[in-house]
């Protein structure tokens, strides 16, 4: 599959060859979907198709992770007697983290998403030179993130502690 990759940009192709089949055919499917208009085949293209890749992939991992909480939380407060074992601790199954709100997937999608507005609008006017790619892996590196992507269950950073609940006498 790696052979077929038509890409003008060596440092695409590099990155290309360190992911999945899945996600270098998505990579050529983007380019055919822009190719299809009437754009030129270029080395900004190619970092766009692969910025491309990059937000999808974070879509769809931040999808999951937010399955996973809702589905959870779903079974928790469906527990007949409460949902929660002890008054005064949780179990480490009771910690959902990273909230969904804060997961990094969705932090870096948000962070890419002006780059990617960027980068289609001087494809659109007609530029062709590449792009500093350190811009893509500074927004990566800031969430901890690096290519490929790793699977989107994160474990929390800190384990929660003791809780202490105070009654009224």
């Amino acid at each position: 599959m790696v052979a077929s990759i038509d890409s003008v940009s060596e440092a695409v192709r590099a990155v290309l060859q360190a992911l999945s089949h899945e996600d270098q055919h998505l990579f050529v499917e983007e380019k055919d979907r822009y190719l299809a208009r009437p754009v030129d085949d270029s080395p900004l293209l190619d970092q766009l198709c692969c910025l491309r890749v990059v937000t999808t992939r974070l879509s769809e991992g931040y999808a999951v992770a937010l399955r996973r909480f809702e589905e959870g939380i779903a079974a928790k407060t469906e527990m007949p007697g409460g949902w929660r074992e002890s008054v005064t601790l949780k179990r480490p199954g009771e910690f959902e983290s990273p909230m969904p709100w804060l997961h990094p997937f969705k932090l870096a999608r948000e962070d890419l998403k002006p780059l990617e507005e960027e980068w289609q609008a001087a494809l659109a006017r007609g530029e062709n030179e590449a792009r500093d790619p350190a811009r893509l892996q500074e927004l990566l590196d800031r969430h901890g993130l690096a290519l490929p992507l790793p699977s989107p269950h994160f474990e929390p950073k800190f384990r929660p502690g003791a809780i202490r609940v105070f009654k009224s006498t």
